[in-house]
């Protein structure tokens, strides 16, 4: 449905409204165009690992093992989690 959306959107933006009120749930669907937001920030290990590796060398790889320690513990979670995964076939 997205996809459908951005494409519409990238069609006719200017005939299409940046905001939609839902009324049934009260709730409000707002467009984002391109180029006028960033996503949330996000950073993998590899990529921290190569930045700090680039930054402070010869401490990148330490520096890494701290930050791992620190933040793993936080990644622990304490509720019921779930996956949908494809039957694997026999």
């Amino acid at each position: 449905m997205e996809l459908d959306l951005a494409a519409l959107y990238a069609s006719s933006p200017e005939q299409l409204p940046e905001t939609i009120e839902l009324k049934s749930s009260e709730m409000m669907f707002k467009v984002k165009k391109p180029n006028e937001w960033k996503k949330g920030w996000s950073l993998s290990k590899k990529e921290l690992k190569t930045y700090l590796a680039e930054i402070v060398p010869g401490k990148g790889e330490e520096i890494m093992k701290e930050i791992e320690r620190r933040h793993e513990p936080k990644l622990v979670e304490t509720d019921y989690g779930f996956e949908l995964k494809m039957k694997p076939k026999d």
